[in-house]
């Protein structure tokens, strides 16, 4: 018999290209939180700009999470005081938020706790996977704000906490594989949302199309 091309190794199967989920993240926070750093610790060679504060710096990362691989665009926001548009698009554009602030800056606390209100007007009220991450926890003479203080406000975003030091390396990638399972679980449950409205659907349709049926046949 002649050779069927693969070495008697049985049927030549095509393998099916998986695609990546990609997710678009944004970091929000006061300046000098921490941000850049936690960046730079999940892409070594990230080099931001900051000579024009009206573009966001990003990049963009691969991270292998629960053994599954995600493509993630991590845009770094600058300060956007003076643009609260260019901010408000950021977070409606956003799959994910990782919102920082450094422990050894009662400052930048206080900053980010309005960022619930900002986030929720700009999404109209539609929800997103919030993080919030207080870095610079190995500070612990500078330390300004308690661990208490960061899960409390964790409370009022409805969303994860995590505390990190980008400076020591502890932690600093558990805020992202928390928002990428927040993201994940999200659009699974949207998913099973979506599913069921259209079973409903097709059960509605069934059963009108039963009526009609019936109708008919009485008609006869």
């Amino acid at each position: 018999m002649g050779n069927s091309g693969n070495d008697g190794k049985g049927p030549i199967m095509s393998v099916k290209k998986v695609e990546i989920p990609r997710y678009q993240l944004v970091m929000l926070g006061a300046p000098n939180a921490g941000k850049t750093a936690l960046v730079k610790q999940l892409h070594p060679g990230y080099a931001p700009e900051a000579a024009d504060p009206m573009m966001q710096d990003s990049c963009r990362a691969r991270l292998v999470v629960d053994r599954h691989p995600y493509m993630l665009d991590v845009v770094d926001n600058a300060e956007h005081d003076d643009y609260p548009e260019l901010c408000d698009q950021l977070i409606r554009q956003a799959d994910g938020i990782l919102v920082v602030y450094s422990a050894a800056s009662r400052e930048s606390f206080n900053r980010v706790s309005g960022y619930p209100a900002i986030i929720m007007r700009a999404r109209n009220r539609v929800a997103v996977p919030v993080v919030l991450v207080g870095n610079d926890c190995d500070m612990i003479a500078e330390r300004e704000v308690a661990r208490e203080e960061g899960m409390e406000l964790a409370k009022r975003f409805q969303c994860e906490f995590v505390e990190c030091s980008a400076r020591t390396c502890v932690n600093v990638q558990r805020p992202f594989f928390k928002i990428v399972r927040s993201i994940r679980e999200m659009r699974e449950r949207e998913a099973q949302i979506r599913k069921a409205e259209e079973e409903e659907e097709e059960e509605d349709e069934e059963d009108e199309r039963g009526r009609k049926r019936k109708s008919e046949c009485r008609l006869q």
